[in-house]
């Protein structure tokens, strides 16, 4: 029984001092090199992130694209918002910003019961916010 409490004592001792211990994390040069060029890159694109969003539809007419446009917000605005930008010499009409493909096609399904010819289409978006 003597022995038990002394071995138990020893456990307790030892793992108290492991708790107090230091932790050294050494990381090889290119993988620090690798993620300032991802921070520098991120920066340069506004804090934006290779994505996707959902192409509604195109005009030519900027009267007639904010019309969809405000169709597609009563729609669609409260679930994954709505955006009109000009790419000339069209202004399109799309929904969403989306990091994943998968979550992209999602969408895609709910969109098209209201757009059958929407589509999804690569764009830099915004980067998802951690925390």
């Amino acid at each position: 029984m003597k022995r038990l409490l002394i071995l138990i004592g020893f456990l307790i001792t030892g793992s108290a001092a492991m708790a107090q211990g230091q932790v050294d994390i050494i990381t090889d040069p290119s993988v620090d090199a690798m993620e300032n060029a991802r921070i520098a890159r991120r920066k340069k694109d506004g804090g934006r992130v290779q994505g996707y969003r959902i192409m509604v539809a195109f005009y030519s007419s900027r009267e007639s694209a904010n019309e969809k446009l405000n169709e597609v917000k009563g729609w669609f605005g409260n679930n994954y918002g709505a955006l009109l930008l000009y790419d000339e010499p069209n202004f399109k009409i799309y929904v969403g910003a989306f990091t994943s493909k998968m979550d992209a096609e999602s969408a895609l399904a709910d969109v098209r019961k209201r757009y059958p010819g929407a589509r999804i289409v690569k764009d830099l978006v915004p980067a998802p916010r951690v925390h």
